[in-house]
């Protein structure tokens, strides 16, 4: 345990709808720190936005938490909405489901049904990777509003030309690249304007999945993740 991590949660618990405000002496009273430690703290969370100094040496809880709390609900909701359609995508294709969102600069597995078939290696929910690394990702990043936040991508020509084919596809392929033996094939959930809120694939032992079979599988895929899209209040536009 990170003794600085956990001394600044307390800081953040400390607060409470009868409590909301806070002097420093007070903080450092009811916690037991010396001053010294929960200034430096509370100086550290102040630069962050998880703490807010409203005069001088008077402390409240700031905006980030509701921002975490925020986004915490937004993934959930994606999750719970998908789930049945994933859950008749798994049951249809006999592969493993994942879905992603974009998290910053990676792509955040939120939710997996493992298939019946033993996959050499398996993504495990709440895992983050970069985007350029799993056909989920790249089918995110390919539809993305703004490619500028993702590190990996100047540069790398390789990665851009990929994207552009993948945009142009409306899907994207890992052949066996990442993981040896492990086949992928995804496409993005789109909102109104076109860019991405999540991705969904299916992964398999067989090459067959992104070679012979790929139309099959693609079928499936699009229409979930059409489904989902629906679901999600993205109606497409019938313009």
């Amino acid at each position: 345990m990170i003794g600085s991590v956990y001394k600044a949660l307390q800081i953040l618990e400390a607060f409470t709808v009868e409590q909301p405000l806070m002097s420093l002496s007070l903080i450092s009273k009811k916690l037991g720190y010396p001053k010294t430690t929960v200034f430096t703290l509370l100086k550290t969370l102040e630069a962050k936005g998880y703490i807010e100094q409203i005069d001088q040496g008077t402390y409240c809880l700031g905006t980030a938490p509701l921002l975490l709390t925020q986004t915490v609900r937004v993934n959930v909701q994606i999750r719970d909405r998908s789930a049945p359609v994933l859950r008749r995508l798994a049951d249809r294709t006999n592969q493993t489901v994942y879905l992603g969102i974009p998290d910053g600069g990676y792509c955040l597995y939120l939710y997996a049904i493992e298939t019946s078939q033993r996959l050499m290696a398996r993504s495990a929910v709440g895992m983050r990777m970069p985007f350029g690394c799993s056909a989920l990702g790249k089918a995110m990043l390919a539809f993305l509003a703004d490619t500028s936040l993702v590190p990996e991508l100047p540069g790398n020509r390789v990665l851009e030309e990929e994207l552009v084919q993948t945009k142009a596809n409306g899907y994207a392929i890992d052949d066996a690249v990442l993981v040896p033996g492990i086949h992928c094939v995804a496409v993005p959930i789109l909102d109104q304007a076109g860019k991405s809120v999540a991705s969904v694939s299916l992964s398999g032992n067989s090459a067959r999945l992104v070679h012979e079979e790929l139309g099959i599988y693609l079928s499936y895929l699009r229409e979930a993740a059409g489904e989902i899209r629906c679901l999600l209040g993205y109606i497409p536009s019938l313009l």
